[in-house]
């Protein structure tokens, strides 16, 4: 097929839509970027009949918050004080924080909107019984027939399944039980002046708070048994600093708590005293840093005693926070004081599994799990009781159930890569990688991804695996995700489960649903089209759009569209098949924007690529463009998605609106990547996207540029020390030198990996060639185009120096190159505004010396080449 061909047909077409719009703005001229407005934190009644959402105006302290009718019969708009948007629908109006000391009331039967002031949040008791406003004036709390209102109050609880109340004065240390209704007070509890730590147990029950009193400073837990009304106090022993109440234990008031110790005497390294650093350490460049230890303890609230759970190298924070532990955890530790980076070579990163009984705090080996390589693709169920994995030795899922003790491989005879785990993943890094699991479905099933499709597995090891989605996504190149991963409810509509789903062929994005009952069937298409709704998954891990929002008491959803030159808007359906406008804010109209096109190609090797090609919106197809490639992995998954007005994107990237603004063309390739060719595979798709695009008549082969930023920066380095195509280049954040970074600092960590996402396998001391072959610094001689270069003098991704030594070699060799370096809090990239502006603007000057032919910029210097 000529792609070029059609290609040139579609966009000479959109040449004559453009006419009509040759007289807008350019939005960077005028400043408007500054304060684009965008809608967020939308918010679905109960109901399904109203709506809210807020309307942020970019850097300006002002807000709109927006009510409305789903019908769209009915709106109010109020200005307000931008803050965190803080506002829920109480029965028959929406109440919101207007700024940080006044709450709006907007009546939904089209009264006019009260304010009352002294007050700065509000939310809605459990239950929904009473409307609680908080703030500088105290509480209040409305129902239908009254409010209740207690002043000079600086904190307060509501204690489920009660009528009572726990409220603290700012000058008191007590904190007083209150029944709600009568407001009679009938106790008191001693809190000292810090109220914190809250977790309440399954059956809200119990609550449990710490404090912190001072003279002398120590800590003390508490534990309320709510419907017997009876106050527990234990008093933390002495050094003892309580950071976090982790919940109850399963049937039982005990508590897991984590601490740390308030003042440990550390060994200090004096001004002329070494640092020593030993190849048998296991983590390198920690000597001399001791960070606060934390650890884990059950209280045993009978008695006070804390039984301390924790032992070295402990992973902790992969058991999630829960109200309720079972009685029974797995927890795995690595052998060793490990970097993650290193855990394919360094046996200090050896996985070994414990059981611990938190009754009594005893700890036993679990060998059924110890050195088996999961690769940390497992999940915890979510009553915490078994846990499910991927063990890559073994091709499958397995299930280990904590309590029995009991191993099972769920999986049946379904290999790895059913369940998308490939021998090489383009996007995965090394080694394979899946979406993983998706999400657990009641008590019995576990649902994981596959490469496009769904499979459920039975937790039992019983029933055989059921690929619900019928092989569909696989056969269509569709790919399928659950709405929620933690709550597959949301997509259920009418007993069959709504999912999103993206066609890679078209980058369309909609939605289809399944049958739980009967995967026989094929998956029902719902709706699909060239919008971006909701990408749970997304290479870039930008443009993933909006979950959708789903009404308590109804079947309506609230969606969230948008498209590369329509900014998301808000959509209201039932069915996913029909859907609503609901909101209408399209700044972008009055301005110049942009077009996306879909290219396709194939290289001389036969391989299939994908790239956007952005166009300007007053696109005129009897001109001679300049093209601008932006390269990082893949880009092509956000082919529908609204290009933004920023300057730049992500703090170092360049803007894609800003140059087709300035009458450029910009084309972001796809690259397929080979093992120990993290280069070659960037010149070759950007290579043969060139013969593609030069066939094209507005593509200007001759004024062609290149930018980068991070592991695209690296790419830029690469492309143009190995490729004469380009007339200017400009390299963000990038690595040059694989060899050196491969052993080097990394994430404030000095650590040897083995390739993450440079993707080179082999040893540098038993085989170099891979490393230098793919580091632009041995082939500098060998750039022939400008180069600009930016980094931060903090970057803890790439070293400073990557940048430096390509610019000195550069330098030496009397090649044109400029090095941008910022220095402040920037850290890989730019977040302070003035920094962001500096950059995007020199950058644009670069690029407009080189491509264009505009007049050289100052800061350039005075030298012709």
């Amino acid at each position: 097929m000529n792609y070029a061909r059609i290609l040139s047909a579609v966009l000479i077409f959109s040449f004559y839509v453009g006419i009509a719009n040759a007289q807008k703005d350019n939005i960077f001229n005028i400043g408007s970027y500054k304060k684009w407005p965008s809608i967020v934190s939308p918010i679905l009644s109960d109901d399904g009949r109203f709506f809210a959402y807020c309307i942020e105006l970019g850097g300006s302290d002002s807000m709109y918050v927006v009510v409305s009718s789903t019908d769209c019969r009915w709106e109010k708009r109020i200005e307000c004080k931008k803050r965190f948007f803080n506002g829920v629908f109480n029965k028959d109006e929406f109440v919101f924080a207007k700024g940080y000391d006044s709450i709006c009331t907007i009546p939904l039967n089209g009264e006019n909107p009260t304010t009352i002031g002294g007050f700065g949040s509000v939310d809605r008791s459990e239950g929904g019984k009473y409307l609680i406003l908080s703030g500088d004036s105290g509480i209040i709390f409305k129902d239908r027939n009254e409010s209740l209102h207690f002043g000079n109050v600086t904190w307060f609880l509501e204690l489920p399944n009660t009528t009572e109340l726990m409220i603290k004065g700012s000058d008191s240390s007590q904190a007083l039980l209150l029944h709600l209704p009568s407001k009679k007070r009938f106790d008191t509890v001693f809190i000292c002046q810090k109220f914190q730590n809250i977790a309440f147990d399954k059956s809200r029950q119990h609550l449990a708070w710490s404090t912190e009193c001072n003279l002398p400073l120590h800590d003390s837990l508490f534990v309320l048994d709510i419907i017997n009304n009876k106050l527990r106090a234990i008093l933390v022993p002495d050094g003892l600093h309580i950071q976090d109440i982790l919940g109850f234990v399963e049937g039982q008031s005990d508590m897991v708590v984590r601490w740390t110790e308030r003042s440990v005497v550390r060994n200090s390294i004096g001004a002329s005293d070494p640092i020593i650093w030993s190849s048998s350490d296991e983590k390198i460049g920690e000597s001399g840093v001791h960070p606060q230890s934390e650890h884990y303890s059950i209280v045993k609230v009978a008695d006070g005693h804390f039984v301390q759970l924790d032992t070295s190298n402990d992973e902790w924070l992969s058991l999630s926070q829960r109200r309720e532990w079972p009685r029974f955890i797995l927890l795995s530790q690595t052998a060793g004081n490990c970097d993650f980076r290193e855990q394919f070579w360094n046996k200090s990163c050896l996985k070994l599994w414990y059981r611990i009984d938190l009754r009594t705090g005893i700890r036993e080996s679990v060998p059924e799990l110890n050195g088996r390589n999961q690769q940390n693709v497992y999940e915890y169920s979510p009553d915490g009781k078994l846990v499910v994995f991927f063990d890559f030795d073994e091709d499958a899922y397995f299930c280990y159930s904590i309590e029995s003790k009991r191993l099972l491989r769920i999986s049946g005879n379904v290999r790895g890569e059913s369940f998308g785990f490939k021998s090489i993943d383009s996007l995965g890094y090394l080694p394979p990688r899946s979406r993983g699991i998706a999400g657990f479905y009641k008590k019995e099933t576990v649902l994981v991804y596959g490469f496009r499709d769904i499979w459920m597995l039975d937790l039992n090891g019983r029933a055989d695996p059921v690929n619900l989605t019928n092989n569909y996504g696989s056969r269509n190149d569709i790919a399928f995700s659950l709405l929620d991963k933690d709550n597959y409810e949301l997509g259920l509509i009418n007993r069959k489960l709504v999912l999103s789903a993206f066609d890679y062929q078209t980058k369309s994005n909609g939605f289809y649903s399944i049958s739980l009952s009967d995967s026989r069937m094929d998956p029902e298409k719902l709706f699909m089209g060239p919008y971006l709704f909701y990408l749970p998954f997304f290479a870039v891990g930008q443009n993933k759009g909006m979950k959708p929002i789903r009404s308590s008491s109804s079947s309506g959803y609230i969606v969230q569209r948008e498209e590369p030159n329509r900014s998301p808007n808000l959509f209201y359906t039932r069915d996913f098949k029909k859907f609503k406008p609901i909101s209408s804010l399209y700044p972008e109209q009055k301005f110049k924007w942009c077009n996306t096109r879909l290219v396709k190609w194939n290289s001389d090797r036969g391989q299939t690529f994908n790239g956007i090609l952005y166009i300007p919106e007053d696109f005129d197809p009897s001109k001679k463009y300049p093209i601008i490639f932006n390269v990082y992995e893949q880009f092509s998954s956000s082919l529908n998605a609204f290009v933004k007005p920023e300057m730049l994107t992500g703090g170092c990237v360049m803007s894609v609106l800003k140059f087709t603004s300035e009458g450029y063309l910009v084309f972001r390739p796809d690259i397929l990547y080979k093992v120990n060719q993290p280069g070659e595979s960037a010149l070759k798709a950007v290579e043969s996207s060139i013969i593609e695009l030069s066939r094209l008549s507005f593509v200007d082969s001759a004024r062609l540029g290149i930018q980068g930023c991070s592991f695209g920066g690296y790419e830029t380095n690469y492309i143009v020390s190995h490729s004469k195509h380009f007339k200017a280049a400009s390299s963000a954040s990038g690595g040059s030198d694989v060899m050196s970074w491969a052993s080097s600092k990394y994430m404030n960590q000095f650590t040897s990996f083995s390739y993450q996402q440079y993707r080179i396998l082999g040893k540098f001391w038993e085989d170099p060639s891979p490393f230098i072959a793919n580091s632009p610094l041995y082939s500098a001689a060998s750039i022939c185009t400008p180069l600009l270069f930016f980094h931060t003098s903090t970057d803890n991704a790439v070293p400073f120096s990557q940048a430096a030594q390509l610019f000195l070699t550069l330098r030496r060799l009397e090649m044109p190159a400029w090095l941008l370096q910022y220095g402040g809090d920037a850290n890989h990239g730019l977040t302070n505004a003035v920094q962001i502006e500096d950059f995007s603007i020199r950058m644009s000057e670069f690029f407009a010396f080189y491509l264009i032919g505009r007049p050289r910029p100052k800061w350039m210097g005075l030298r012709t080449y």
